[in-house]
């Protein structure tokens, strides 16, 4: 049986300082990939009530629904800081955000007035 010294192993574990550290790369770049795969992006499934016509129970609820959204979507824009297409994946996760409330203030608004 051969035996083999410190750098021997050394450099055939890692066959070279230049492998050893793209491997290495490529472990964190795997890592911040398997991290975001963890952050489940949310989505607003509910329907939001049409405001000429809902209910005032009707519109408490979406508003609750949507509160739960923004919540949740404030939860997953903390768990994606940090990876590397954290900032493309914030926007987004605020834009759905921002269409959700806006779709939801234009029914609250016809609510309002046809509830006078």
């Amino acid at each position: 049986m051969q035996r083999h010294n410190d750098t021997t192993a050394k450099s055939s574990s890692c066959l070279g300082k230049y492998l050893c550290s793209a491997g290495l790369l490529a472990t964190l770049i795997f890592a911040g990939a398997s991290h975001a795969a963890a952050c489940d992006r949310p989505a607003f499934t509910s329907a939001i009530p049409d405001g000429r016509s809902a209910s005032e129970e009707q519109m408490a609820s979406a508003q609750q629904e949507i509160s739960a959204f923004v919540k949740a979507s404030e939860a997953y824009i903390q768990c994606i800081e940090g990876t590397s297409n954290a900032a493309k994946m914030r926007n987004d996760a605020i834009d759905d955000m921002e269409k959700v409330a806006a779709a939801f203030n234009r029914q609250l608004r016809t609510y309002r007035k046809h509830s006078q």
